[in-house]
């Protein structure tokens, strides 16, 4: 399921590149997902939680990815690949690292 569901979504970057103008509508997404359903044989409601998990998920790897390549974290045994990494590979220019805050520096 998770091929058929990675392939149909990737095919449809309404729901996904959130820098198009139809991104924010839904009855457009809506439809979407219903056309992901019926292709991958399963409802809306576990398309999109299979998706979201999928998603989260290749979003950790990449992240674990580059702390591996770090300078200075050292040799470490051989990293074991996710799966669904090459396949999901479309996603890169769309995932952004959200802003972090401080309160360090914030005293006069």
């Amino acid at each position: 399921m998770e091929d058929k569901l990675i392939i149909a979504v990737g095919s449809r970057p309404i729901l996904y590149d959130q820098s198009m103008y139809t991104y924010r509508d839904n009855r457009l997404k809506d439809r979407a997902w219903q056309d992901v359903s019926l292709e991958v044989g399963e409802t809306v409601p576990e398309c999109m939680k299979r998706w979201r998990s999928l998603r989260d998920r290749y979003r950790r790897e990449r992240v674990k990815e580059k702390e591996a390549q770090r300078s200075g974290a050292g040799a470490s045994e051989k990293q074991h690949v996710w799966r669904y990494m090459e396949v999901m590979g479309f996603l890169a220019p769309f995932l952004q690292n959200r802003g972090t805050t401080s309160s360090i520096g914030t005293r006069r």
